[in-house]
Parts: structure tokens; sequence; C-alpha cells
């Protein structure tokens, strides 16, 4: 029997802003930007893969322009487009240590995309920690995985 499961807020729209603008202003710290990063949205059961660009936040509105949310039907098309995802849709942002991403070869008219490998990124997450231990007063944990920036916390027994 599961119970039921609370949320808490850890973040509102100023923290949020806070964090992003700080990472906009650091982009000359040592964190690999090219390492995408694990976006859970609140209203779906898996984290999507993303790329952290804080050029693309729009502070005043609390809206993150070009992340693609997962139940937004035009993701399928594989283009990036403007997508509003607010602030309030991120339960949390996961910074990985190292990520591994298939390797395709290019489609060619006649043939689908074959995977040919796996590229591994390694990735140094203290740069991110010290901003956000910097910014102070923002909720996360940090493991041998990478690390992980709440927006939510989910509170009681699963099982």
């Amino acid at each position: 029997m599961k119970a039921k499961t609370e949320m808490i807020s850890c973040m509102n729209n100023t923290k949020w802003r806070e964090f992003f603008d700080a990472i906009d202003e650091s982009m000359d710290i040592s964190y690999n930007f090219d390492t995408p990063v694990l976006v859970k949205y609140i209203d779906c059961n898996q984290p999507v893969k993303e790329e952290l660009n804080p050029h693309g936040v729009n502070g005043e509105k609390g809206i993150i322009e070009y992340w693609t949310h997962p139940k937004d039907p035009r993701q399928y098309t594989g283009e990036r487009f403007p997508s509003l995802i607010t602030y309030k849709d991120i339960e949390w942002l996961f910074f990985p240590t190292v990520f591994e991403e298939d390797i395709y070869r290019k489609k060619t008219r006649n043939s689908p995309n074959l995977k040919v490998g796996i590229r591994i990124i390694e990735t140094d997450i203290l740069p991110i920690k010290k901003l956000i231990d910097k910014l102070g007063k923002l909720d996360y944990e940090i493991t041998n995985d990478g690390l992980k920036l709440y927006g939510y916390r989910r509170i009681g027994e699963t099982e």
C-alpha cells in the first residue's frame, strides 16, 4: 500500500531568478555547460534531459523559454521552440558528474539513425555547489552521482 506524499516548496520565482542570473553571470566558471542537466517536472513521472542555457531564461515572467516540456505534443518534432515552462513546474534540477550520451550515425535518405556508441561526459560539479552555497538558502543534496537542486521536496512514505 502506498502512502500519500506531500510536496513542500523549496524555491520561489525570486530564488530561481537569482540562481539562473548567477549561472548567467558565472559562465566563466569551470562547469561544463555542454553537459545536459536532468529536469524533473512536477506533473511528469520521468526526468528529461535539457541543456543548461541561462540565456533562454525570462527572469521577469519566471519562464524558461527553450526547454521542452515532456507533455507538450510539439516535443516530437525534434525542433527547439519556445515552450512556456514556469519555475513552479520544476520539481528538481540534477547536475550529473558523469553523463552518458548515445552517439548515432547520421540518417541517410534510405536508412534510420543507427546507434554507434556512447559518449561519456565528465563534469566537475564543485563550481555549481560553490555558486549555490554563495546564494545561500537553496535546498540541494550532493552525492557521487551529482548535485540535485530542489524546487520541491516530497515528504512522506511511498511504500
